[in-house]
């Protein structure tokens, strides 16, 4: 800390106590620390965690809206991540008994992106195959969700027709790139930085004296190919979704006519196959959802104008764009711009 002399901490990626013997060692013990987000709490910390049950039990939903008859979770065996870990796998599988599907589990290293020769000398390659079918995977993390996509195409395991898998971060670098593309549960992480901040706040003002911990539930589901095909005419509908995430911000922007003219299918096919998967979105609203995440990508994270980012991510028209931006977010683009920054 040296000469800094803060009002309060707020830790990511460092253990409070870490951070607490730091503040005595500076004759600043009294100095409140809030840990976030984490997935456990800190005893005697107030600590801003994930909240394990909403995760399962947003993805035992979904599985069930896809069908699935049996439920798995592959974990991490990996020393720091083990126990927190277990603590998910308890929760998906209280939330499946609920549901009365059979649940299965198993704990695993990670392969580190060393190739299929590393996860198949593991009991995970047999356990995959193993597993009831139709069988929704959720995994530890996209890593682990990528793995086993992996594992299942080399094994010749249908995805998502034998197998649905969703990840948990939604780290586009590998969901997108993934074989099928990886769907993947997003924790609302900004939401939790809000919630440090405010638990923090009220220990600065003496307004808060507790430190029970705080629970911050998952965003949302990112759907992509993994989970897309549980009703037959889904393989389809996944692989519109993938044009769509692919097409839909370039030069002129995406309609549902480009879309069921590159399948070699009526419009009207092509939205009756998005009915009948009972997927989350329209084709228009799918288009739509991806253009405005390039928006606020661009927002957040460029200089580029308004103009130029209304071109550069699908749209034909700035006006529709605005009137479009503050009916999905209750705010302008600059508003959003200044929020993000």
């Amino acid at each position: 800390f040296g000469e800094i002399r803060p009002n309060g901490v707020i830790c990511c990626g460092v253990s409070p106590r870490e951070v607490q013997r730091a503040l005595k060692a500076f004759d600043m013990e009294h100095i409140p620390v809030v840990a976030a987000p984490q997935q456990l709490p800190y005893p005697g910390v107030s600590s801003v965690c994930f909240d394990m049950r909403g995760i399962a039990g947003r993805a035992i939903e979904l599985f069930a809206r896809r069908g699935c008859r049996a439920v798995a979770y592959v974990g991490s065996h990996f020393p720091p991540e083990r126990r927190t870990s277990r603590m998910l796998r308890d929760a998906v599988r209280e939330k499946s008994a609920e549901r009365g599907l059979p649940f299965f589990t198993i704990l695993r290293r990670p392969s580190l992106g060393r190739g299929i020769a590393i996860v198949e000398s593991q009991d995970i390659f047999p356990w995959i195959q193993s597993l009831p079918k139709p069988c929704g995977i959720l995994t530890w993390n996209d890593h682990v969700g990528r793995d086993v996509l992996d594992i299942c195409r080399y094994a010749n395991i249908n995805v998502p027709g034998a197998v649905c898998v969703l990840g948990i971060n939604d780290d586009e670098f590998i969901c997108e790139r993934a074989s099928p593309t990886l769907s993947s549960l997003q924790l609302d992480t900004e939401r939790a930085a809000f919630l440090a901040a405010e638990r923090l706040d009220g220990l600065i003002s003496r307004r808060v004296n507790n430190v029970e911990p705080i629970l911050c539930g998952p965003r949302d589901i990112v759907e992509r190919a993994s989970t897309q095909d549980r009703l037959g005419s889904g393989m389809l509908v996944s692989l519109a979704c993938e044009y769509i995430a692919q097409n839909a911000c370039r030069a002129g922007g995406l309609n549902q006519g480009d879309i069921a003219r590159h399948f070699g299918v009526s419009v009207r096919t092509l939205q009756m196959r998005f009915k009948e998967a009972q997927f989350a979105n329209t084709i228009l609203q799918e288009i739509q959802r991806v253009q405005l995440k390039r928006v606020c990508k661009l927002l957040g994270t460029t200089d580029k104008s308004i103009t130029e980012i209304t071109f550069a991510s699908g749209f034909n028209s700035l006006s529709r764009l605005k009137a479009l931006f503050r009916q999905e977010f209750g705010m302008s683009m600059r508003e959003y711009r200044d929020a993000a920054r």
